[in-house]
């Protein structure tokens, strides 16, 4: 097992922040791009192929900020909301070129007369996706990010409040947000929101595993090797639009097994989830960014891992396991195979995205936190976050105190 070492930023509001100066010149200049608001459905459908072409070439690529990601979405669950409607904005040079998307809706907390606007990044609920963050060209990536910052400044009046979830550290949001919120006399604040394990696929595999403890790496080849001598055991890798729609429906009968013999409820077993990702996958597999790992046993599925796969990382984003196979570690050597073809395939990373589950420290110690940005504007909304904040940290205080009580139980 390893000792699990999370990577902290240093002191995210040290980093280059959007000064009051910076806000001034920034408006000075921004006669250089063309910033206009896209609000209707239609006129965001329209962006597919220029949005992700800008993604490829941004400062923070992510696969949730693909187009087809954040259209899904907001037809599956932000348009059925009525309190929510699109604030995406977008940025052209002077030859007409998109180099910046803002990828935000508006959202309406409470009721009236006490109700609150509030910029959310889109694709921010529901089904759990990390890195969210502007998308800017890479060239100029500050100083477009300012300008679409400055618009949004002059825009103040159409909101209250932002509430920024799911950004990794090495997002370009968080640099500018603490400064720029001063200008506009609002309340800044950032938090730690949840943990993604990872591990570096550059160099030797074997290597690699030698690295790892001698009982996992054990269990590993032991297992590997039982079900492919003793069971005849199958890998098979679905990366086609057609082959994954087959490979998702399998996914969700075998993950739906799994859990109806535990007890909870995964968030992915449900129509919504199912019809959200039965036309995301089969959209990304068109641009080859969607593989599910599949280990076949006498012709059926007895495992399947879906993953993403872009700008040379592969992301695990759900499974899929045959409950009648629980004494395989079906996990174990599923996740072996994918870790191996990302060496193979001269990847950089392996992502679990978030969750501390103790399996993925079988295989690394390295973390990334994500971060929850907040800035309150309006008097209303300083006094709801400042609310929400003292709510959050009381609870946590309760938390500690009981399992203080309980380890004092326990002695």
């Amino acid at each position: 097992m390893f000792e699990i070492k999370t990577i902290e930023t240093p002191n995210l509001l040290a980093r280059s922040r959007l000064t009051s100066a910076d806000v001034a010149t920034s408006t000075e200049r921004l006669d250089d791009y063309q910033i206009e608001l896209c609000d209707t459905e239609e006129n965001f459908r329209r962006l597919q192929s220029e949005w992700n072409d800008l993604l490829d070439h941004s400062a923070r690529p992510s696969v949730f900020l693909k187009h087809q990601w954040m259209h899904t979405w907001w037809l599956l669950y932000g348009s059925r909301r009525t309190t929510s409607q699109l604030f995406i904005l977008t940025t052209r040079d002077a030859e007409n070129q998109l180099v910046g998307v803002l990828p935000l809706y508006l959202e309406r907390w409470g009721r009236q007369p006490l109700t609150l606007r509030v910029l959310r990044l889109l694709g921010t609920t529901d089904q759990a996706p990390e890195y969210l963050d502007a998308i800017v060209h890479q060239r100029n990536s500050q100083h477009i990010l300012a300008a679409l910052l400055a618009n949004l400044a002059v825009r103040r009046h159409e909101y209250d409040a932002l509430q920024f979830t799911d950004l990794s550290r090495e997002a370009l949001l968080p640099t500018f947000l603490s400064g720029w919120s001063q200008t506009l006399g609002g309340v800044y604040q950032n938090s730690l929101g949840s943990i993604c394990p990872y591990l570096k696929t550059v160099g030797d595999f074997d290597a690699f595993i030698q690295s790892l403890s001698t009982k996992h790496r054990y269990n590993f080849r032991r297992e590997t090797r039982r079900l492919i001598e003793q069971r005849h055991a199958v890998f098979e890798v679905a990366v086609t639009p057609e082959a994954v729609q087959n490979g998702l429906e399998a996914l969700f009968a075998l993950h739906h097994q799994h859990w109806a013999a535990k007890e909870g409820k995964s968030q992915f077993d449900n129509q919504g989830s199912h019809t959200f990702h039965r036309q995301l996958a089969v959209a990304l597999a068109e641009e080859g960014a969607v593989r599910l790992y599949r280990l076949n046993c006498e012709g059926h599925a007895i495992a399947i891992f879906y993953c993403f796969c872009y700008n040379q990382q592969l992301f695990y984003y759900q499974a899929g396991l045959d409950p009648a196979f629980k004494n395989y570690s079906l996990g174990a050597v599923v996740i072996g195979k994918m870790i191996a073809d990302c060496f193979a395939e001269n990847f950089r990373e392996f992502d679990f995205l978030r969750g501390k589950e103790s399996y993925k420290f079988n295989w690394t110690s390295l973390t990334r936190p994500t971060f929850i940005c907040e800035i309150a504007l309006s008097a209303p909304a300083k006094l709801y976050f400042c609310f929400r904040h003292f709510y959050r940290e009381l609870k946590k205080r309760i938390r500690s105190l009981q399992a203080q009580l309980s380890l004092q139980k326990t002695k």
